[in-house]
């Protein structure tokens, strides 16, 4: 294969067949994807049409342009009409498979907002290729910048349209003019779906988009990207208006400078969306977010960093008016919203995460106090962070030893922090950093910024080093909040958070951990001795690792009420010593699988615990050893087990309360009494 380049294919054909894909092996090295770009505006029958289309075009009023259009079903013969009238001209084509290419010279389709010269069809039908040929004729490659206003406006606009596919559809301009796309797909009911690079233009206009794909009452899917940051105004206004099916839309809307009215209304009534796109802008305008989730009865997360000019000049009226009833809003945490539909909804929770992803790791307190960096172990070379109050201005300290640089903090003003040249752990065998406060403090931020200094925004998605943040503020005692801190790797490393707090007996409140790909010990021993701790924070990970959790919540007395463990996929001793002498009162085990320890000393010592549900079919070796030694007031046991190895649960109930009810599978015929067993003395019933 040295020396075969195969950039620049565009076809190829194998005698008169089509190459759809090249291999080289198994490993496919050039696939053939249509450029359609390059196509004539095509219309042609869906796969379910066998009875053809019968095509109006036709001017909405008198007072539209007239246009000429040439149409063609072979590329070669071409028939050119004028569209002059309210009547228009049909073009009837019959044979699934058959395409009517239209192409035209002609500078605009409307001349107003409310009018426009429309392409209808009563038969289910799709539309293809570049809209420029409309415009450009046969030179309408490469065309990217629109001339006119009201270039496209209405031009599949109708209630009664049987346009079903739009997902080869290219609408190339870069470069747009006044109300260009205005209702261009309005009531097109038969639309399902939008592919997300349909709208490329980074240079708007006003009302450019204005009503595009309003009333598409049958639209599930328009993750739209919308790359323009600088907007005009009403350029997205209604842009999905009562697209009660929608689903799925923009994730984002990059713009930080708001225009009047520019989301005016834009997803009103999409009653199914749950999530809205991000809202980064921080100041408002008029009108600008007007009724734009208005009746979104599902809607329950809003992003939003809005901080100036909320609720003034009806820049968010209604905007969440009939949303749901419960849901979380990610805002700035300094800044006053109203409640309400003009505000935050009613019975929402607000929430920073997503604030302080994007801010240096800080610490804070309501007291005048001082946090120390230091190393447990000398070490020569030194390591420089650097800290600022105000993230312009930083001073630079040099780690050395075991006295470390303390630090001053005034109250209720954050002390930012950052390393100077970036690295990818903060221990190993020669490097140990660890924080402590002089008095009770809080900590928030992203804790990248302490590896990768002021690159730390492009680091998500995983920490570099073995044992990262190992220990970073084990047996701090001021520790109060990790609420805001941003753990934000979705992907770990091996002990890359074991004993991160281990110790800090004042933390009530931890961190987020969103990782979903989880490593061997990435969170051993990361809350153990956190006496206070009364939360614990959710854990996603749906496959586990060797020892990912053990000895996590570990003399955490306060911790009534364990976290969701929604892991289909266990390892080994993944939740070995998860708990004891935790605060739980009743657990559910819902992993339908067990693995060598996956259980082993999970409970051991929770005088509190009262029930337990264990839905497992199996029960592999050792994996439920001690699982509830010492679990004095434990008198419920449902456990699902059809099956088990004989050492599986070795001494698993020793300890437990002297009388209660063991619930077991009907079809479990190998379970003996005694701390191996069932408890002696329990009544012993079958699961209904």
């Amino acid at each position: 294969m040295n020396g075969l380049n195969l950039s620049n294919i565009q076809d190829a054909k194998l005698g008169s067949s089509q190459v759809t894909a090249l291999y080289y092996g198994s490993v496919k090295i050039w696939e053939n994807v249509h450029d359609y770009s390059q196509d004539y505006l095509t219309i042609e029958p869906t796969a379910d049409n066998d009875y053809g289309v019968d095509l109006l075009i036709r001017k909405s009023n008198n007072s539209d342009p007239n246009v000429t259009i040439s149409y063609s079903t072979d590329l070669i013969n071409w028939t050119s009409v004028t569209v002059n009238s309210t009547s228009g001209i049909n073009i009837y084509f019959a044979a699934v498979g058959e395409k009517l290419y239209l192409k035209g010279v002609n500078n605009k389709f409307s001349y107003s907002s409310t009018t426009g010269v429309r392409i209808y069809a009563l038969d289910p039908f799709k539309v293809s290729g570049n809209i420029m040929s409309l415009l450009y004729g046969d030179n309408f490659k490469n065309k990217t910048t629109l001339e006119y206003d009201y270039s496209f406006t209405n031009l599949f606009n109708d209630t009664h349209t049987g346009l079903s596919d739009i997902s080869n559809l290219v609408l190339p301009a870069t470069t747009l003019t006044t109300c260009c796309y205005k209702e261009m797909f309005k009531n097109c009911n038969l639309l399902t779906s939008a592919p997300s690079n349909l709208l490329p233009a980074t240079t708007l206009a006003a009302g450019c988009y204005n009503g595009l794909f309003s009333g598409c009452s049958g639209l599930i899917d328009a993750p739209l990207i919308l790359p323009a940051t600088t907007l005009q105004n009403e350029c997205y206004r209604g842009l999905f208006y009562n697209c009660s099916s929608l689903i799925n839309g923009p994730s984002i809307l990059p713009a930080t400078t708001l225009t009047t009215s520019c989301y005016y209304r834009m997803f009103y009534n999409c009653k199914k969306i749950t999530t809205a796109p991000i809202l980064p802008a921080t100041t408002l305008t008029t009108g600008c977010y007007y009724q734009m989730f208005y009746n979104c009865n599902l809607l329950k997360y809003i992003e939003c960093f809005a901080t100036a000019d909320i609720n003034s000049s009806n820049s968010t009226s209604a905007w969440v008016y009939n949303v749901a009833a419960s849901g979380t809003f990610s805002c700035n945490p300094n800044t006053s919203w109203p409640n309400g539909t003009n505000g935050i909804p009613s019975g929402w929770t607000k929430d920073f995460w997503s604030y302080y992803k994007d801010e240096y790791f800080s610490v804070t307190s309501t007291y005048n106090t001082s946090v120390t960096f230091y190393l447990t172990e000398d070490y020569s070379n030194g390591i420089m962070f650097q800290c600022s109050n105000d993230k312009t201005n930083w001073s630079t300290f040099n780690l050395t030893n075991t006295t470390g640089q303390t630090l001053s903090i005034s109250a209720n003003n954050p002390l930012y922090f950052r390393i100077k040249t970036p690295i990818t752990f903060l221990y190993s065998s020669v490097l140990k950093v660890r924080i402590k406060g002089n008095s009770v403090y809080n900590i928030q931020g992203n804790i990248n910024s302490l590896l990768f200094g002021e690159e730390f925004k492009n680091y998500d998605e995983s920490v570099y080093g073995t044992n990262t943040f190992r220990e970073l503020f084990k047996d701090d005692i001021y520790l109060k909040s990790a609420e805001w801190l941003v753990l934000p790797a979705t992907t770990l490393t091996s002990g890359c958070y074991n004993g991160m707090f281990r110790g800090c007996t004042s933390l009530t409140t931890p961190p987020k951990l969103p990782a979903t790909t989880l490593a061997g010990r990435c969170y051993n021993y990361m809350f153990w001795g956190c006496s206070s701790l009364n939360k614990a924070p959710e854990l996603p990970a749906t496959t586990l690792a060797a020892y990912c959790y053990s000895y996590m919540f570990e003399n955490c007395s306060s911790l009534t009420t364990p976290p969701e463990l929604p892991a289909t996929t266990l390892a080994n001793y993944c939740y070995s010593n998860m708990f004891p002498s935790s605060g739980l009162t009743s657990i559910s085990l819902s992993a339908a699988t067990t693995v060598e320890g996956c259980y082993r000393t999970m409970f051991y010592g929770c005088t509190s615990l009262t029930s337990a549900t264990i839905s497992a079919t199996s029960l592999a070796a050792k994996c439920s050893e001690y699982m509830f030694y010492g679990c004095t007031n434990l008198s419920s046991i449902t456990c699902m087990a059809t099956s088990k190895e004989s050492n599986s649960t070795t001494k698993w109930t020793t300890n437990v309360a002297a009388s209660g009810t063991f619930t077991k599978n009907q079809n479990a015929t190998f379970w003996t009494t005694g701390t191996a067993g069932i408890p002696s003395g329990w009544t012993i019933q079958n699961a209904t």
